[in-house]
């Protein structure tokens, strides 16, 4: 993952979006497929902004764009895949807190709790 990509919630600006475009060097996507258990991962990129929402809370819009290279599922053959996806997460300072032991997940997988830092690279590699 690259290094520096964390951006700091209390530096962002309020009134104007802060954007990014992350493009990994080849070691980075090595180590990324390595991590994702990928046969190889080319051409990622992933760019977009950081606009704040409201008040308190924040919103990362982008697109991905990857080219990944995997075991077939049936023969193990080495399949190539295109992937470009648009990406959003809503990041709210106020979610609420669920103390349940067992809980169903959202379907809504877009939104997280806030906390002092937005890191595209770490929503990239998910």
């Amino acid at each position: 993952m690259p290094d520096n990509t964390a951006l700091r919630v209390a530096d962002l600006p309020q009134n104007s979006p802060t954007a990014f475009d992350l493009r990994p060097d080849s070691a980075t996507l090595a180590a990324l497929a390595d991590e994702l258990g990928l046969l190889a991962l080319r051409k990622l990129r992933f760019s977009g902004q950081i606009n704040a929402s409201g008040r308190k809370d924040w919103e990362l819009t982008g697109k991905l764009g990857a080219t990944v290279l995997q075991p077939c599922v049936i023969t193990m053959e080495p399949v190539t895949t295109r992937i470009d996806t648009e990406v959003r997460r809503l990041y709210l300072a106020d979610l609420p807190e669920i103390e349940a032991e067992e809980i169903e997940m959202p379907e809504d997988d877009s939104v997280e709790k806030l906390t002092s830092v937005i890191d595209p690279a770490a929503v990239m590699t998910e």
